[in-house]
């Protein structure tokens, strides 16, 4: 199987586009209040169990810049409509019929990863966190594409607002989890 990454960034982008362009505070489904600013802006995704992105605005105050993981209970509300169903075909090509995939990252280089074997006791972990890394580097660039034309400037931002990926089972994050809410923290965004 032969997966080229780059095709997932633009129907993300677009389906970012249309949730932006489509807010509106009084109807935003996410941890926090009905109607208070917009602190964190998570792009969470998964590709093992099932495959998916969602996009969630949390106006939660005191959610933590680090490690929050209450944009996880409003997934099915913030699921973006983008197919990437291939992402968990992939998966179950290394786990499951044992094979390698080569991917085309988000920057065009070539990567395969697997076979997937039992007799490697670290080949789960290893194996997850390297399509984790890949899927993740998709939703990042996503997000960066949207904060570099300042698109979420027009939105209702806390003063002190940041900008999240996170996979649903913690095995990636951007920015990094030791740089989040520091000065180098990556994800900082502010309200015009």
């Amino acid at each position: 199987m032969k997966l080229d990454l780059r095709q997932f960034i633009t129907p993300i982008i677009k389906q970012i586009e249309l949730r932006v362009c489509d807010f509106n505070l009084a109807t935003n489904v996410s941890p926090g209040e009905t109607g208070d600013t917009i602190h964190q802006i998570v792009l969470g995704f998964q590709f093992d169990q099932a495959a998916w992105v969602a996009l969630v605005f949390d106006t939660r105050p005191d959610a933590d810049p680090v490690y929050d993981g209450e944009w996880q209970s409003t997934i099915e509300e913030n699921t973006l409509d983008c197919d990437v169903g291939q992402w968990m075909e992939a998966y179950e090509e290394i786990f499951e019929n044992e094979s390698n995939v080569t991917f085309t990252t988000v920057d065009g280089k070539t990567v395969k990863v697997g076979p997937y074997k039992d007799d490697d006791e670290d080949a789960e972990e290893r194996l997850t966190t390297q399509l984790a890394e890949l899927f993740g580097s998709v939703c990042r660039e996503s997000l960066k594409n949207i904060q570099s034309r300042s698109l979420f400037s027009s939105m209702p931002l806390a003063i002190t607002a940041c900008l999240r990926v996170d996979e649903h089972e913690c095995q990636y994050a951007w920015p990094d989890y030791d740089s989040r809410g520091g000065d180098s923290d990556d994800g900082r965004i502010t309200a015009s």
